[in-house]
């Protein structure tokens, strides 16, 4: 497995200017813990062993989102906790990814004329939301507070766009927004909304 990127790299320099700039000019949104972890992604899905890090049992990369919520289920494949959050956090990130770097993938892969993958009948945007939920949440009311890892998914729970306080996981009903904001990163591609992939 390729290792990660370092944070002085001129790759995740350029990522973490690009989010920061997008954020705060066009979603007035200077909140540096979440533009931090997209950035993170961003610089994380460059390997392919990172798009893909999910594994079956048998050692095998699951490549679909729709096996990867089986991998990440407790009533079918994911023996602990622990592995659930693992794979949803997992699916939370690689949809977003997908949702905001390639767009055009995911309405193709809707509007085939032949099912060409499971994927084709899922909602990346809502999966990618209630994935991060899942991972949000505490899984007992006897838990400690949650951990500096795991807050990162409160911001999920905590806050939307332009620093508003909103109901909870209000930013991650606006999943979509930072897909937006990627997709200005692209010059000479078209930039649907996210409306148009079921967001």
């Amino acid at each position: 497995m390729a290792g990660r990127i370092p944070k002085g790299h001129p790759l995740a320099r350029l990522f973490a200017m690009l989010t920061e700039t997008n954020f705060v000019r066009h979603l007035g949104w200077p909140d540096v813990e979440v533009i931090g972890y997209l950035t993170n992604v961003l610089t994380d899905f460059v390997h392919v062993d990172q798009l893909y890090k999910v594994r079956n049992a048998q050692g095998r990369r699951v490549e679909e989102v729709a096996e990867m919520l089986a991998e990440g289920d407790l009533l079918h494949r994911a023996d602990t906790v622990d592995r659930e959050r693992e794979v949803h956090r997992h699916i939370g990130d690689y949809t977003l990814f997908m949702a905001g770097i390639f767009p055009e993938f995911l309405r193709r892969l809707r509007t085939s004329k032949i099912l060409i993958s499971p994927d084709a009948l899922l909602d990346y945007v809502q999966v990618g939301k209630r994935s991060y939920r899942i991972v949000s949440e505490p899984q007992s009311e006897n838990l400690e507070p949650p951990r500096r890892q795991e807050r990162q998914w409160r911001w999920a729970a905590e806050r939307g766009p332009r620093g508003k306080a909103d109901a909870p996981l209000g930013a991650v009903r606006s999943f979509g927004s930072e897909g937006r904001t990627w997709e200005s990163w692209r010059p000479g591609y078209p930039a649907p909304g996210l409306g148009d992939l079921g967001g």
